[in-house]
């Protein structure tokens, strides 16, 4: 009989593991499982982890990306804000799904976001003009809304032909192009100054900004753009340090050009 009770038991532990899918990457490589939930906040999502009957919340600055059940999230900032997002297309452009405020949970905000960092809200009122000038870097695309082919109800079309431009531009650059770029020196130096003002200092989230900052010398030395939400996440956690956060600007503004 106590055979029987222990074989129910590791099952039932062992469903209760599998059943935990969820999962946070954050940026400092570390993966935390448990049951995850979303919290909407003014201005910085919240994501709520549930793990081994501890609760913990965690800022979206802090996470690289999130699984929830069978769906997959990254933080990208809109306006002022900084949002969870669920990625419903992936790509050099990239659909996601958001919630808008007033919108009492409901998933219908659209945004289109580029691996460059830069983004847009999917428009309903001029929605060929503000696309056509977002994706004008490709002239197929351009073309096709000039010749009116092209409709909100086609965005999925639009973000495959747009991805597929994008590539073939890239495959045609390595052909005339040598292999590697440069490495920009001055830019990595002032990484690494700004590091070591970090590790002079003293307060709570140090370490955190210390692997943010890692994360960001190793992009520049494979000549990587820094995105913009890895910025913010960067200066949100030196905000007890209001020198830090002057310093980390002029980081960032070095790091555009």
């Amino acid at each position: 009989m106590m055979k029987y009770f222990i074989l129910i038991i590791c099952v039932a532990l062992g469903r209760s593991a599998y059943a935990q899918t969820d999962y946070v990457v954050f940026f400092k490589g570390d993966t935390l499982r448990g049951d995850a939930k979303i919290l909407s906040f003014d201005k910085i999502d919240r994501v709520q982890l549930v793990s081994h009957g501890k609760k913990t919340i965690y800022q979206a600055t802090q996470i690289k990306s999130l699984k929830i059940e069978n769906d997959f999230y990254n933080p990208v900032r809109i306006e002022n804000s900084i949002r969870m997002m669920k990625k419903m297309k992936e790509g050099y452009l990239s659909l996601y799904s958001f919630v808008p405020e007033g919108q009492g949970g409901v998933w219908s905000g659209q945004y289109l976001l580029k691996k460059d960092g830069k983004g847009i809200e999917v428009p309903n009122l001029s929605f060929k003009k503000i696309l056509s000038g977002f994706l004008n870097d490709c002239p197929d695309i351009k073309k096709g809304f000039d010749k009116g082919d092209f409709g909100k109800r086609d965005l999925d079309r639009i973000i495959d032909l747009y991805n597929l431009c994008i590539e073939n531009k890239t495959h045609n650059a390595s052909q005339a192009q040598p292999a590697s770029k440069e490495i920009d020196n001055n830019k990595l130096l002032a990484v690494k100054e700004l590091a070591e003002k970090i590790e002079a200092e003293t307060f709570s989230s140090k370490k955190d900004a210390l692997d943010l900052v890692k994360d960001m010398q190793g992009k520049v030395s494979r000549n990587e753009p820094i995105p913009n939400y890895l910025g913010e996440g960067l200066k949100a956690l030196l905000k007890e340090k209001p020198a830090l956060v002057t310093a980390a600007d002029t980081l960032l503004t070095l790091l555009k050009k």
